[in-house]
């Protein structure tokens, strides 16, 4: 969401569009309990811009979460290494960027991730891990 600190789209624009991907999910049976974001641009080096773990590790604190016990499921080399990052179980979806991002994780090295064709399967798959 460096869109927000690149002056591209406000903070409202955005969290409107987190809405309405909560809507979605939860027409189709899902639910979000919390949507973490980072508005900062690349050059701002934050700890909380993807591949940096910030979010992840806020998110963890505000829900007991154990990284290791979980998935992150992502279409981008930064969603991966984010995940690997702090131990989580990452995905990688081939929608979005997930199919041209796909040949880099190979070039860079990274291990470890799952492949599947977009969320749907991502959320079939680790339910049938569980």
């Amino acid at each position: 969401q460096s869109a927000i600190n690149r002056g591209l789209v406000s903070p409202e624009t955005v969290a409107a569009i987190n809405n309405q991907m909560c809507e979605v999910v939860a027409r189709n049976g899902g639910r979000i309990d919390a949507i973490f974001t980072c508005p900062h641009r690349p050059d701002e080096n934050c700890h909380c811009r993807k591949p940096a773990p910030g979010l992840l590790l806020q998110a963890a604190r505000q829900f007991a979460l154990d990284l290791r016990q979980s998935y992150l499921i992502g279409d981008a080399l930064c969603d991966i290494a984010a995940g690997l990052a702090v131990g989580c179980r990452p995905i990688l979806v081939l929608t979005g960027k997930g199919r041209e991002q796909l040949p880099h994780l190979g070039e860079e090295g990274y291990s470890g991730y799952h492949v599947v064709a977009d969320l749907r399967e991502a959320v079939s798959w680790i339910v049938a891990e569980g």
